[in-house]
């Protein structure tokens, strides 16, 4: 039972993080059972200063581009239109670039979005699963009939940047 009001509680709490014009859940109570409004915006605020220092870990070229402070004011706009999908914020920020190619304060730069997906590339790739790469005297093993029937699976670190 408590399990249910603790995941009620989190609905609640969590969409108004990211958008200050919504109200401060009604769940949100301080001592005594009074309004917390206060108390949550500054963890409103703490959210969404969290979220733009993870873009710009993920994004430094981006950010060393644009400036600290055109990159914190894309970001909010970004952080308040796309919440974290997953509790690990390595992976947050996969549709940044997506996002800068549409940002109308990016359109001077085109090519900075693509400077962003060769960063999420770049990280992507890092946290990408360990495994062994194709030795080249193996390949040389093969005899010259059989490599028509070779299928290649490629690295799990590759990643492809158009």
């Amino acid at each position: 039972m408590r399990r249910d009001a603790d995941l009620g509680f989190a609905a609640a709490f969590a969409p108004p993080l990211l958008d200050p014009a919504r109200e401060v859940p009604t769940a949100v109570a301080g001592r005594n059972g009074k309004p917390a409004g206060r108390r949550y915006d500054v963890y409103r605020n703490n959210v969404t200063v969290s979220l733009i220092g993870t873009l710009a870990a993920i994004y430094p070229a981006v950010q060393r581009i644009t400036g600290p402070d055109f990159f914190r004011a894309m970001a909010r706009f970004h952080v308040r239109s796309s919440p974290p999908a997953s509790p690990l914020l390595f992976e947050y920020g996969h549709d940044f670039p997506d996002f800068i190619a549409g940002y109308e304060h990016a359109q001077d730069m085109p090519w900075l979005a693509d400077v962003a997906r060769i960063e999420r590339a770049w990280l992507d790739a890092y946290h990408a699963a360990d495994a062994l790469t194709l030795a080249p005297m193996r390949l040389f093993a093969i005899a010259p009939e059989r490599l028509g029937d070779l299928v290649l699976a490629p690295h799990p670190a590759t990643r492809i940047v158009r």
